[in-house]
């Protein structure tokens, strides 16, 4: 099963993230095998102010995945303030691995989170939305999926990350999804993202 993760900072207790961090970087290499991709999202102006973490994960169950939230160090260490976890489609079947860091090269993390009831809407769009990722999949698309409800059947949105270099351009792509013209999103959220893993790893 595959599952996102939303990890939101509380910035009142920022000064605790140091403390964590080896022990974070520690336990995310000892479950490499269960991440396809994560890492931090940050201010659009400074990649060191870290605002919360994404995963994209995958565990057999949900009682995996919640164990993995539950010993993760961050999490032990209080530095979040909200944390959601929703199926997800893995609609690529590749991870951030097959995008290597590249010097210079931007990413943004993109949650959509759909409207209640826009089934039909959503339908009538879906061929339409598959030919327009598959336009953008092989170079802008790091990995891509459907939000889904706890059984993997209810679509409530979309979470993906993107390698372009502005926010503009970003936004400028996502205003020109079928589902986006077709008012399936009641809210788009774009953060700035990097790949996770110690500053030797992210190289």
């Amino acid at each position: 099963m595959h599952f996102h993760v939303q990890l939101i900072n509380d910035p009142s207790t920022a000064e605790r993230r140091p403390k964590s961090l080896p022990a974070h970087w520690a336990y995310l290499t000892e479950n490499a095998a269960h991440l396809l991709a994560r890492g931090p999202t940050v201010a659009d102006d400074n990649d060191s102010d870290t605002t919360g973490s994404v995963f994209f994960v995958e565990f057999p169950d949900w009682d995996a995945v919640r164990a993995f939230i539950d010993h993760e160090p961050h999490n032990n260490n209080g530095i979040y303030k909200a944390i959601h976890v929703n199926r997800w489609d893995h609609a690529l079947g590749r991870s951030q691995s097959d995008f290597p860091a590249e010097r210079g090269r931007i990413h943004w993390y993109v949650r959509g989170y759909g409207v209640r009831g826009s089934g039909e809407r959503r339908q009538a769009a879906l061929v339409a939305q598959r030919e327009y990722f598959a336009r953008h999949d092989s170079d802008k698309f790091i990995v891509r999926g459907a939000i889904l409800d706890d059984q993997g059947k209810e679509w409530l949105g979309s979470a993906s990350l993107i390698a372009l270099p502005t926010r503009k351009e970003v936004e400028a792509l996502i205003a020109e999804e079928p589902f986006t013209r077709n008012g399936c999103y009641e809210n788009i959220l774009v953060q700035r993202h990097k790949f996770g893993g110690t500053p030797a790893q992210s190289k």
